[in-house]
Parts: structure tokens; sequence; C-alpha cells
């Protein structure tokens, strides 16, 4: 509960940041991939696939199961806004989990098991700092609580430095991009200070679990910025 309680604040702060970014749509664009997006989508990207290897057959199934999850997506949204439906909020959550299960089903189903684990590996080199407080990387490095909380500790400045960069936005003083370029800066050093306070083995751990780098040659928040500016 504790972990949960403090890291949501956090959380939060970054998502509202990277609203804009993603443009309040789930619709993928090359290598314009945003944190908060689900996994697969991080096969829209050239890198990625090539990355993968992936196969003229899978690319082309992988694009048409998007498509499809990103049309369901887009029809349930005008369903479940049309004054006229009466959908509580719990029911249109479930609407939207199920539609993201299939989604995820359907696709990891075209990759083979070798993909699928330099696809985890990417995702969590792309979540950054966040992905350090998920149970996928927390039980492997054989985290305590107290090793939780001084990362915590480490990246609680970033918390204040995402939630400055929002309020700046709101109140017109830098673009949206610009905000959004804060935070990809202010992620990857948050990033870096909670790996520090890991000792060697969880360090070593960790970059078993990210597998070797990918380079993205600009960070996605970064790339998007550029263009938006």
């Amino acid at each position: 509960m504790k972990r949960s309680i403090f890291w949501k604040g956090i959380l939060v702060s970054l998502a509202v940041a990277l609203l804009p970014a993603i443009g309040g749509s789930t619709a993928y664009a090359g290598d314009l991939y945003p944190r908060g997006v689900h996994p697969l989508f991080l096969l829209s990207s050239a890198n990625v696939r090539a990355e993968l290897n992936l196969s003229e057959e899978q690319a082309a199934e992988i694009d048409e199961i998007s498509a499809d999850f990103v049309r369901g997506s887009a029809v349930a949204t005008d369903v479940l806004n049309d004054p006229a439906t009466s959908v509580s909020r719990e029911e249109a959550a479930a609407i939207y989990a199920d539609l993201e299960a299939d989604f995820a089903a359907s696709g990891r189903a075209v990759l083979t098991e070798a993909q699928l684990r330099r696809l985890d590996q990417i995702d969590l080199q792309i979540r950054g700092a966040t992905a350090l407080f998920e149970g996928r990387v927390t039980v492997p490095l054989g985290m305590s609580d107290d090793d939780f909380d001084n990362m915590l500790e480490a990246v609680r400045p970033f918390e204040e430095f995402s939630q400055e960069a929002v309020g700046l936005g709101r109140f017109g003083e830098l673009s949206l991009a610009q905000v959004s370029v804060m935070v990809e800066d202010g992620d990857a050093w948050a990033k870096g200070a909670a790996i520090a306070v890991l000792s060697d083995d969880q360090r070593a751990a960790l970059g078993e679990l990210e597998g070797e780098p990918i380079d993205f040659e600009i960070g996605p928040l970064r790339l998007r910025a550029k263009i938006d500016e």
C-alpha cells in the first residue's frame, strides 16, 4: 500500500505532462511512441521492427491488429460519451480493459518467444524511471522496502520538477512541446538517480532485464516536440 500511494503522485504528474504529446489518442506514429501507450505500439517504429526482425507477414498482422484496436477504442469512446448512454465509470473501465486484453493477446500471438522477450526489454527501456517501481523489476531485483524507499527519495525532486513543468504549461509560460521535453529530460535524470541507489548486483540484474540498449537516436517525446515546434 505504501508503495502505490507514494509513487502514484509521480505517475499522475508524468501522465498529465505526457497527455499533450500523446494527443489524447492511442494512435501510433512510428518513433513518436509515447510512454503510457501499450507496448505493442512500439512495433510501429521501424527500428524496433528491425531489432525484432519482424517478417513482412508479421508486420502486416501487427498493423491490422493495432488499427482494429484503435478503431474499436474510438467507437467505444464515442458510445460512452453519448449522453444517451448510461454507463458507470467501472463499466467503462471494464470495456476498455477488455479491448486492451484482446489487443494484447492477438498481438503477442503474432510474435515468437524471442521477439516477445526483446519487446519487453525495449519497453522497460522506454518507460524510464516509471518501470523501476513496477513488480516486473522490483521482484527480480529482490528489492526490499528500504530499497524502494531509497529510490523514491532519489526521484522525489523529479516529482517536483514534473509538477512545475506541468504548471508552467497550464499557465502558457511553456509550450506543450517544451513541457514534454522537460518531462523526458527529467525522467532520464530520475532514472539515473534511482539506479544510483541500487546495489551493484541489482544494477546488473536490471541490465539483464533491459537487455542491449536500443538507440532511438532522439527520444520519442523530444522528436514529437521538434516536429511540433
